[in-house]
């Protein structure tokens, strides 16, 4: 057998040390490449999504917003809004109820909190501004009593606790489809924990919430590499889905393997909004009811309502053909209402919605 020559093994070795200084290399160059990409790119995988830190809770209610609370919303790179709430604690401008004004209130869940956008832009204030110029009537005032993530449930006993003091002679419930699921669930608890909104039914997913937060707060490398590389980002969102709460500071029960249970008490859409008209009738106001079309299903709201709810005297209107009237006009499609990544309204889907409220609140007062 010949000897292997000495000068041919360091060679080998020589050539293995090059082959993985390359392979190095070529993979940080590649990493480089991808995190570069993923920042020209800015797809929703690589996106934050923070919820403004505005909730404390409420025990009729389960949860309010805190009165001239400040905070920030951003999801996506495509939302980024400051949130400044008035004395009331509505994402709304001041109003000093001037004993002449005609006053109009509306409430809702999230498309008419609208946070996601400035107070110019929501809707009540499109319908504020349509309506003085219509009428000639600087006293018009439009309130905004909006609660995201809220049910008819709550907007009817939010419009409980504040007729007396607004005395409307308008009320505009703004009805989205996902109300029925609201219904069946207990009441539902929000508060702010360490820069993180906790959403649970009782003290015990409340409890373990909090201690989530904890373990996940105490992962300060893991954050820091999470807010600074979007790679990281990625494979956050590879792992942990889309409500990974690196990515997301809102906690939900799913989070803590639990579910939110149904509500014992049977109360029906129906009962709801055969409340609301006992309560026009005790404060003297006219409630309109105005069905929200949906991104994925433009007439699913309306078309909810009307399955659930049977009362004659009800008056709804479909704002839907006075927007598409305008989409039309403007050349613009359905899908232009709204965000890319997000199913609310964006500025111009909010601005064509109050404007289709205003056409149906002046039609009622000729």
């Amino acid at each position: 057998m010949w000897p292997f020559p000495h000068c041919y093994l360091n060679m080998d070795r020589r050539r293995l040390v090059l082959n993985y200084i390359v392979l190095i290399i070529s993979t940080i160059v590649g990493l480089v490449i991808v995190e570069f990409s993923l920042r020209f790119l800015q797809p929703p995988a690589v996106g934050m999504s923070h919820q403004p830190l505005l909730y404390r809770i409420d025990q009729k209610l389960g949860y309010q917003y805190i009165p001239n609370a400040i905070g920030r919303i951003h999801r996506n790179f495509e939302i980024d809004n400051l949130i400044t709430l008035n004395s009331r604690g509505f994402h709304d401008i001041e109003h000093h109820l001037n004993p002449s004004s005609r006053r109009i209130v509306a409430i809702g869940d999230s498309f008419t909190a609208a946070i996601h956008v400035s107070k110019s832009q929501i809707w009540t204030q499109i319908l504020q501004s349509k309506l003085r110029n219509k009428w000639q009537n600087d006293n018009v005032e439009v309130i905004n009593l909006g609660i995201d993530g809220t049910g008819s449930n709550i907007h009817l006993e939010l419009l409980r606790q504040h007729a007396i003091e607004l005395q409307p002679e308008t009320v505009v419930v703004a009805f989205t489809n996902n109300d029925i699921g609201d219904l069946s669930m207990g009441r539902i608890y929000r508060e702010v924990y360490r820069d993180y909104v906790l959403s649970f039914i009782n003290n015990v997913q409340q409890k373990k919430m909090q201690q989530l937060v904890d373990v996940t707060l105490n992962q300060s490398n893991l954050i820091w590499l999470h807010k600074h590389l979007y790679l990281v980002r990625l494979g956050a969102f590879l792992i942990g889905g889309n409500d990974n709460l690196f990515r997301s500071n809102f906690v939900k029960p799913s989070h803590i393997d639990q579910s939110v249970s149904r509500s014992q008490k049977k109360i029906t859409l129906q009962t709801v909004f055969q409340e609301f008209i006992t309560l026009s009738k005790q404060h003297g106001f006219h409630l309109i009811v105005m069905p929200i079309p949906m991104k994925e299903n433009k007439d699913i709201s309306l078309e909810v309502l009307r399955s659930y709810v049977q009362i004659d005297e009800l008056d709804v209107v479909n704002p839907l053909p006075h927007m598409q009237s305008i989409l039309e006009h403007d050349g613009k499609t359905f899908a232009d209402m709204y965000w890319q990544y997000d199913g609310h309204f964006n500025a111009y889907g909010y601005k064509l919605f109050g404007l289709a409220v205003a056409e149906a609140i002046d039609e009622k007062n000729e």
